[in-house]
């Protein structure tokens, strides 16, 4: 039955001995019958087969970051398209070139900036109460990073998030500042 069975058995080398001549007795007392793995050589293959996936995860990041450039720079564009009255209204009112774009740059930067505190709170209440039920998932152990390594990921993923926003906006808000007045007013008439 299982209950009775072993799963693995861990032994520690006197000195005098080298780990591949205790193997080699191990082997010749049950005639191959166990299987036996090296810690080190256990760690060095998963740790190869981690970094694969690392670097895979990576990429994928990266891949992420430029598509939501895209797709909000998209958006920020509709957005602004569909306000050009409106902006054409604070330039009637006096404001300058120059402040029409600031204002829709800081718009993008704190719709970027709650995006990111909203990502990684949502994030963080995902991945810590869940992180059994991921590393059992995935297979492997799941351990747990130091504290200044999450916060490092935690900032990381603000000042990104931050960058975003005012990013994707920039071109609508250099076609919006640059557009004439009296033109966008008259449009649709």
């Amino acid at each position: 039955t299982y209950e009775n069975s072993i799963s693995s058995i861990m032994v520690r080398v006197k000195e005098g001995y080298t780990l591949n001549q205790a193997m080699v007795q191990i082997r010749k007392a049950t005639e191959g019958s166990v299987e036996i793995v090296q810690t080190q050589s256990l760690i060095n293959s998963v740790g190869g087969s981690l970094g694969g996936v690392l670097s895979y995860l990576y990429v994928i990041a990266i891949v992420f970051w430029v598509l939501a450039v895209v797709l909000l720079s998209i958006v920020f564009s509709v957005t602004a398209n569909e306000r050009k009255k409106e902006f054409a209204l604070f330039r009637i009112l006096g404001a300058t070139r120059k402040r029409l774009s600031n204002l829709i740059l800081t718009e993008a930067f704190y719709i970027s900036l709650s995006g990111g505190v909203l990502g990684i709170a949502l994030a963080a209440l995902i991945v810590f109460p869940f992180s059994t039920y991921i590393g059992d998932q995935m297979g492997i152990p799941y351990l747990q990073p130091e504290m200044g390594s999450i916060l490092l990921i935690f900032v990381i993923s603000f000042v990104l998030s931050a960058i975003v926003g005012p990013l994707a906006s920039a071109h609508s808000a250099r076609k919006i500042s640059r557009a004439e007045t009296y033109h966008t007013m008259r449009e649709g008439e």
